[in-house]
């Protein structure tokens, strides 16, 4: 008899696989921070003035427009304590003089501006900027959307099942949507849920705002304190004079 030959095939081991040292991972957070601190660092060398800001709504797309228009600046959004690591926390390692008050205020969503225009264009720019945007889970919704009883011709019929599903209360007569009783969406004040949020980007309602907000300003050691952050220093002020 001829002998019988077993031929054993092995798949080839994915690069997913692949075991990391935990060394390695590590070493590439350890990277990822140092190059945002020098980064701030740059800046800070490179600019006559840094600027410390909240956002609320972020697009990207419209940051990458607000980066256009300020081209001979440069805008810096990473974590806060990297950040302020690369501006100093406090007086013995703080990069520039005064620098660590600017970093006491990188709280929340916040980013950074490093930029040689006037202090004028940037409390201007800074006070008029907001782009509409759909608002997101969490959105305090800024006035009342209601869907009056009736008709609905924004909605093809295809639509009443999603409808539906998102609580409205349509039905589908003659192929016509029919909206069974007024529908209040929102009010005034509510913090928006995720069902909400569908509902109105469906409407066309964008009752959110990508807006960016001045917080603290940093130009030759000098410090000044805007918006929230200029109002909560004026109370801690009122509050020590009270206990003297």
């Amino acid at each position: 008899f001829a002998k019988q030959r077993t031929h054993i095939f092995t798949m080839p081991k994915s690069k997913r696989d692949r075991v990391v040292p935990l060394t390695e991972v590590r070493s590439a957070g350890r990277e990822g921070k140092k190059k945002v601190i020098d980064a701030v660092r740059a800046g800070v060398d490179e600019h006559a003035a840094v600027y410390a800001f909240t956002f609320t709504n972020f697009r990207t797309n419209l940051m990458k427009d607000v980066r256009l228009t300020w081209s001979g600046s440069k805008f810096l959004m990473a974590k806060n304590t990297v950040m302020a690591v690369g501006l100093g926390r406090s007086e013995l390692d703080e990069h520039r003089d005064g620098l660590h008050k600017v970093a006491e205020q990188l709280t929340g969503s916040c980013g950074l501006l490093f930029t040689n225009a006037s202090e004028e264009e940037v409390v201007n720019f800074f006070d008029t900027f907001g782009v509409p945007e759909y608002a997101v889970q969490g959105d305090i919704a800024p006035r009342t959307v209601v869907l009056p009883h009736g008709p609905m011709p924004l909605f093809q019929g295809t639509m009443e099942y999603h409808l539906r599903l998102l609580e409205v209360p349509v039905v589908l007569k003659d192929g016509v949507l029919i909206n069974e009783r007024e529908y209040v969406v929102c009010e005034e004040g509510d913090e928006l849920n995720a069902r909400q949020c569908k509902i109105l980007r469906l409407l066309g309602e964008k009752l959110g705002k990508f807006q960016l907000r001045l917080r603290a300003g940093w130009r030759d050691g000098v410090v000044k304190l805007y918006g929230d952050a200029e109002d909560a220093a004026m109370d801690a002020s009122d509050n020590d004079e009270e206990e003297d």
